[in-house]
């Protein structure tokens, strides 16, 4: 039996990802059988990808990070990105600080995952490295504190929630400052 076309496809791509791995430089048949792909595809899943951006084409924005947050930075009249700074909690990234932008409506589940924190600031992934908006918004935020504490209120006064655990504000003086007690101590 012959190797389905999205066998092929999958085994194109493992190929891809590891240019210098001996299958690879070998050239890839152009007809194989199911059982030959199969073993071809586990031998690639067990070695390592390769990475296929230059060092320097990585795209690290300098600065300090925040822990944690959600917060909008205002970037015009009519332009503004909400960022969310959270823990990963699967895969790679469990553990890890994720950075995710407001994609919808829905403030507390429209956020599509773009970056992670490194220790020089945030890395933003290829797939959302054209995204000029986006670098301009996270360079706002990686300034320092103060500046992560104005995109901080600017989020809790648009949705009435803490910028720090997302909580729903409800006393004046906590949507004010944009950070429930907890918080405002450095509980959260």
């Amino acid at each position: 039996m012959l190797a389905t076309e999205p066998q092929m496809r999958y085994l194109k791509r493992l190929l891809a990802e590891r240019p210098s791995h001996p299958l690879s430089t070998a050239g890839m048949p152009a007809v194989l059988l199911k059982v030959e792909a199969s073993s071809m595809i586990e031998a690639l899943l067990a070695s390592p990808v390769e990475q296929a951006l230059a060092p320097s084409a990585r795209l690290v924005l300098q600065g300090t990070a925040p822990a944690k947050g959600t917060f909008t930075v205002v970037l015009g009249r009519k332009e503004r990105r909400t960022l969310r700074f959270q823990e990963g909690r699967y895969g790679v990234f469990a553990g890890k600080t994720v950075v995710a932008v407001m994609t919808g409506s829905d403030n507390e589940r429209s956020y599509t995952g773009v970056g992670s924190v490194v220790d020089a600031g945030v890395h933003v992934w290829q797939k959302h490295a054209g995204d000029q908006a986006l670098q301009r918004a996270l360079a706002v935020l990686l300034k320092g504190p103060d500046a992560q504490a104005k995109a901080g209120e600017a989020y809790a006064i648009e949705a009435s929630r803490c910028w720090r655990c997302n909580r729903t504000l409800t006393v004046p003086v906590s949507v004010a400052r944009g950070l429930g007690p907890e918080c405002a101590r450095g509980g959260a």
